[in-house]
C-alpha cells in the first residue's frame, strides 16, 4: 500500500501480520548511500538511537533488477549485523513513481480504489497488472460539485471526492522486496521518499501547502506537499555537489575543505562568505528558477476539473546541500515565499527532550530514513 505523508505502504499487495507494526528502523536507499535510523521510547518520549550512512557502489538501485545487486545486498546485511536489525521500513525513490489527481463519485474506498484501477492506463504508463498504488482522498472541498437544479436539494451522496493517487511499477517493488528479505530484513512498510521526507520536515497534521527542496548529493527533488499529502514531485539532475565543486574552484581548496565550507562547519568572515555566496549565483540561481517554475505550474495548473494548487505558504530546504550559508535568505528574498532549512526532528522530540548525537547539518540528510522511522510510532494505518 502506497505510503502518502501520513499513511503506509504495503497493504493489500503484501500485507503484513499484526506484529510486525512494531517499531522498525527507517531505512533510505539513494543511488550513492544508504541511511539507516532508528528510535527509542525514553521517559521524555522518543529518542534518537542510531543514525549511519553506509556508501554503496554508484547506479547500485537503477533498474528494476535490484534484488540482484550483490553489492547492495552485502551492504544491507552488514548493516543488519552491526545495527542487530530485523524490520524496517524502507523509502522507495521518487523518480520511479507516478503521481496524478483525480474526481471520483463519492463512495467507499474499496469502490474507489476499482475505480481508479480503470483509470490508471489514462493516467500512467503502467498496465493495471504492472502497477502497485495506493490512494489518499483530500480533506478540502476542493473538488467539482455534483450538478443539482436549483429546484432540486442538494444529495450529499452524490458528492465527488478528490483524490491522489500514487503509483509504482509492480516489478519495481517486488525487486525491493526480494532484496530486503534476501538480506534477512523484514520490511513491514514501503514510502515513497517524498511521503517519508515531507513526515519530518512538515509538522503532524498541518494541512497547509508547502514546498520541500531536498538538494542531495547528485540529484535535487521539489515537492509540493497539501493537506498533508504529496500531490507533486519533480527531480533535478543537480545536486549538492555542483555546489561543492564551485566552492573548491572560487576558494582554491579541496575537497574535503569545500564540504566543510559548504556544511558551515568553517568559520567565514562576513564579507567571505558574502564573495563566496555570489561566486555561486549562477548555481543558486538556476535551482531558484527552477523552483520558481514548479511554484507557478501547481498554482495555476488545473487538471480534470480539479481546482488549481493553493498558495505555497512556506518553502523547506533538506538534503545534504541546504546548509549553504545565505541560501535559504537568498531563495525567500528573490521567491518572495517564507524559506527555511528544515527541522527533521520535529515530529519526534524538541531539544528540550533530546539532543541527537549528529549534527544538524548532518541531519539534513536523513530526512527521508527519518520519517519512515517515526511512521513506527505516530502514523496510523492507512484505511484505504
Amino acid at each position: 500500500m502506497l505510503s502518502f505523508s501520513r499513511t503506509s505502504f504495503l497493504g493489500r499487495y503484501f500485507p503484513p501480520p499484526s506484529f510486525l507494526t512494531m517499531p522498525a528502523a527507517g531505512v533510505d536507499l539513494s543511488y550513492h548511500s544508504m541511511r539507516v535510523v532508528t528510535f527509542v521510547r525514553s521517559h521524555k518520549g522518543l529518542a534518537l538511537d542510531k543514525a549511519v550512512t553506509r556508501s554503496i557502489p554508484g547506479g547500485a538501485i537503477y533498474g528494476d533488477e535490484v534484488q540482484s545487486n550483490k553489492e547492495l545486498k552485502d551492504a544491507l546485511i552488514a548493516v543488519k549485523k552491526d545495527l542487530g536489525l530485523s524490520f524496517v521500513r524502507v523509502t522507495l525513490p521518487e523518480d520511479k513513481a507516478y503521481i496524478f489527481r483525480t474526481i471520483l463519485p463519492h463512495m467507499p474506498p474499496a469502490q474507489a480504489r476499482q475505480a481508479i484501477e480503470f483509470q490508471l492506463e489514462e493516467n500512467v504508463p503502467l498496465l493495471p497488472s504492472e502497477a502497485v498504488f495506493d490512494f489518499v482522498i483530500l480533506p478540502s472541498k476542493t473538488a467539482i460539485p455534483a450538478p443539482t437544479s436549483a429546484s432540486t436539494p442538494t444529495d450529499t451522496s452524490a458528492a465527488t471526492m478528490d483524490v491522489v493517487v500514487a503509483v509504482f511499477p509492480k516489478k519495481f517493488v517486488e525487486g525491493y522486496l526480494e532484496l530486503f528479505r534476501s538480506a534477512g530484513l523484514m520490511p513491514t512498510a514501503f514510502y515513497m521518499n517524498t511521503d517519508a521526507i515531507a513526515k519530518s520536515v512538515i509538522r503532524q497534521d498541518d494541512m497547509g501547502t508547502y514546498l520541500i527542496t531536498n538538494i542531495g548529493t547528485k540529484t535535487t527533488g521539489i515537492y509540493v506537499v497539501s493537506e498533508g499529502v504529496v500531490q507533486f514531485t519533480a527531480t533535478l539532475s543537480f545536486g549538492g555537489e555542483s555546489l561543492t565543486s564551485a566552492i573548491e574552484k572560487h576558494l582554491s581548496v579541496t575537497h574535503e575543505e569545500a564540504l566543510k565550507i559548504k556544511r558551515g562547519e568553517v568559520m567565514m568572515k562576513n564579507r567571505e562568505a558574502v564573495e563566496l555566496f555570489y561566486s555561486l549565483a549562477n548555481t543558486a540561481s538556476a535551482l531558484r528558477d527552477e523552483m520558481n517554475r514548479i511554484v507557478s505550474y501547481w498554482q495555476t495548473h488545473k487538471d480534470k476539473g480539479v481546482a488549481v494548487g493553493k498558495p505555497i505558504q512556506k518553502i523547506y530546504l533538506c538534503g545534504s546541500g541546504a546548509h549553504l550559508c545565505g541560501f535559504d535568505e537568498y531563495i525567500s528574498t528573490t521567491m518572495k515565499i517564507e524559506t527555511e532549512v528544515g527541522n527533521v526532528w520535529q515530529n519526534a522530540f524538541t531539544f528540550e527532550e533530546s539532543i541527537p548525537h549528529i549534527t544538524q547539518p548532518d541531519s539534513l540528510s536523513y530526512a527521508s530514513a527519518i520519517g519512515s522511522a517515526l511512521a513506527s510510532f505516530n502514523s496510523p494505518q492507512s484505511n484505504v
